[in-house]
């Protein structure tokens, strides 16, 4: 988690309708703007990291601090994550916007088994704050949250595999300066939200279950009893009225 910052403010203005100059006939109009207001966090390494610029000046000698722009690649070698877990150190790896403010943060666990990683976050337009990734399990992860919500406001974070239901990673999880962070759990897809994903079933609805299950069950078994004597009886009657064979 983001222990030390600075907080920066980012203004941009985008024109909507350019700016009409006078004429003889006219009046001039003026450019019709947007103006939108971004708070993002300005990264302060850890007391007793090393920064680096790439992934080769890792020596196993201490915790380190990489920041990179994201576009590019962000695959991290497996010889230079069994340097990490032999020396028990933490990468925080942070990717940052041309103004220096944190966009996500990926910290690596140093027990993770050592194989190439991306430590990219994609983001998925499924109408929810949404991210894939092919993090391992207990990778922490700081991330930027725009404008979605205010500080103080709380989210849910699940996850899920293609195909797979939600899990619940953490409730409750408080917005701070824009930013939220949290451990993944091994999953490739991690849904930010407000919303209750998952439905609880009430205890009328799993009794309905369990009666319709007691149900599917006893007519099976009546089935089985009437049909497994009949199959018997025509067996014993087919055997006796064969002929004998001589």
């Amino acid at each position: 988690m983001i222990c030390q910052w600075n907080i920066i403010t980012i203004k941009v203005t985008q024109v909507l309708e350019e700016a009409i100059p006078e004429t003889e006939t006219t009046e001039a109009v003026e450019a019709v703007t947007e103006e939108t207001t971004y708070t993002l966090v300005v990264y302060k390494n850890p007391i007793n990291t090393t920064e680096i610029s790439n992934f080769n000046e890792i020596t196993g000698d201490n915790d380190y601090v990489l920041s990179t722009l994201d576009q590019g690649n962000h695959t991290i070698p497996k010889d230079i994550i069994t340097i990490l877990t032999d020396n028990k150190k933490t990468l925080y790896y942070n990717v940052i916007n041309m103004y220096n403010g944190l966009l996500y943060q990926v910290k690596l666990p140093s027990n993770i088994t050592p194989s190439d990683i991306n430590l990219q976050l994609t983001k998925v337009d499924s109408g929810y704050i949404e991210y894939s990734s092919n993090l391992p399990n207990n990778t922490e992860l700081t991330i930027y949250l725009e404008q979605n919500y205010e500080d103080g406001e709380s989210v849910q974070i699940y996850a899920y595999n293609e195909g797979e239901e939600y899990d619940l990673v953490t409730a409750g999880l408080e917005v701070k300066n824009g930013y939220i962070s949290f451990k993944t759990n091994g999953k490739t897809n991690y849904i930010i939200t407000t919303a209750d994903l998952i439905v609880t079933k009430s205890e009328a609805d799993k009794l309905i279950n369990i009666i319709k299950k007691v149900l599917i069950i006893t007519a099976v078994l009546i089935l089985i009893i009437i049909l497994v004597p009949k199959l018997l009886k025509k067996k014993t009657k087919t055997e006796e009225t064969k002929e004998p064979l001589y």
